[in-house]
């Protein structure tokens, strides 16, 4: 498979619409990603005191072991969510947005 190849003759589809239709979708935004828990916990005082409701999440991987995802949302809109990133990208910051989508 060659991406970029097949990327360039537009030969790359994507049933993303009807993934949307039949999902109940949410974003967040995660702020950092750690491999010790205290750190975690630090950017997570920081984001309280930035007047955020963030939360841990813990995912294991097969490279690093158990990390720790500081999160915030889920957003309740497109303008939540860009306010929230302009806000964080003030406070060095770099949050990526990620999106879950549940089958209904």
């Amino acid at each position: 498979f060659t991406f970029e190849q097949d990327l360039k003759n537009e030969n790359i589809y994507l049933e993303l619409e009807k993934i949307y239709e039949e999902a109940t979708c949410e974003s967040y935004l995660q702020i950092e990603t750690y491999g010790k828990k205290i750190f975690a916990e630090e950017t997570l005082d920081k984001m309280k005191e930035l007047g955020f409701a963030p939360f841990l999440e813990e995912i294991m991987t097969e490279e690093k072991g158990l990390l720790f995802r500081v999160m915030i949302g889920p957003m309740q809109s497109i303008s939540d969510t860009n306010n929230a990133r302009e806000t964080l990208i003030r406070a060095d910051f770099l949050p990526l947005l990620r999106t879950r989508c549940v089958k209904t």
